[in-house]
């Protein structure tokens, strides 16, 4: 599979964005931390049925920090912009995690965005502190990697964590007490002005965001439908066929041919 990587600069932020795959435009937006290819095998499975463009979030990627500390509502702004530059029509837009707040904020900023997918979504805020999520981190990627059908994926995560916070050790300390606040803060208010089809996808028991949040977001957004699944918050990065799968009966896509 060809993955093409670009560069995009709006708003005083630079990052870059992966390509592959023909067809409906689908935009995949990451976790907190860490990067669109840490999401590969489930890139290439969607890319079989969509143009799935994956960008990095600032300032989780190669380059350089936002000028300031964004609010989910600039990164809405954002992506929007990024969707309006690519000129991107009748878009699905996927988001884990954080990536899940943010992809709330960008479905009400671009009128491109026609289905919306949530992925254990950051979106009401929570009472987590910068050593409580370092230490789940750390934590799950020891799971991970004493586990053989986890250890690829695992690795390419704490990989990617660890190089990223090398290569901004300057600023390591201001990104992750920024995640922190962010999540802190939440983006509760935005879910009850998404109208597009929504699916929130949920995987029990998540050790960051509380369970209840699941059905909190699904009662806030009128047009979603809630689907509970067993693998904690991550998993999707181990379960690659089955969020294709929940992605593709959402979206009624076929295979391209």
């Amino acid at each position: 599979m060809i993955i093409k990587e670009r560069e995009y600069f709006c708003n005083g932020a630079k990052t870059n964005y992966y390509q592959l795959g023909k067809g409906q435009p689908l935009i995949f937006l990451h976790g907190a931390a860490l990067g669109p290819l840490v999401y590969r095998q489930a890139l290439e499975k969607l890319a079989v049925y969509f143009e799935v463009i994956a960008p990095d979030i600032p300032p989780f990627g190669k380059f350089n920090l936002p000028p300031e500390d964004w609010e989910f509502d600039d990164y809405g702004t954002y992506f929007a912009s990024l969707i309006e530059s690519l000129n991107l029509e009748k878009v699905i837009l996927v988001g884990h995690s954080l990536g899940g707040g943010i992809a709330a904020s960008t479905a009400i900023s671009s009128k491109r965005v026609k289905k919306l997918i949530l992925i254990n979504p950051a979106a009401i805020p929570i009472k987590k502190s910068f050593l409580q999520l370092s230490a789940y981190f750390f934590k799950t990627s020891f799971n991970y990697l004493r586990k053989s059908k986890k250890r690829k994926v695992g690795f390419s995560r704490f990989r990617h964590v660890v190089y990223y916070s090398i290569n901004n050790i300057h600023h390591v300390n201001r990104i992750f007490k920024y995640m922190a606040r962010v999540v802190k803060t939440g983006n509760q208010e935005t879910l009850e002005k998404i109208e597009m089809p929504t699916l929130i996808l949920w995987g029990k028991p998540d050790l960051i965001l509380p369970d209840s949040q699941a059905i909190e977001i699904h009662t806030r957004i009128k047009n979603s439908n809630l689907k509970l699944l067993a693998g904690g918050h991550e998993w999707c990065l181990f379960q690659p066929e089955k969020l294709v799968e929940l992605i593709n009966k959402f979206t009624k896509i076929e295979a391209i041919k």
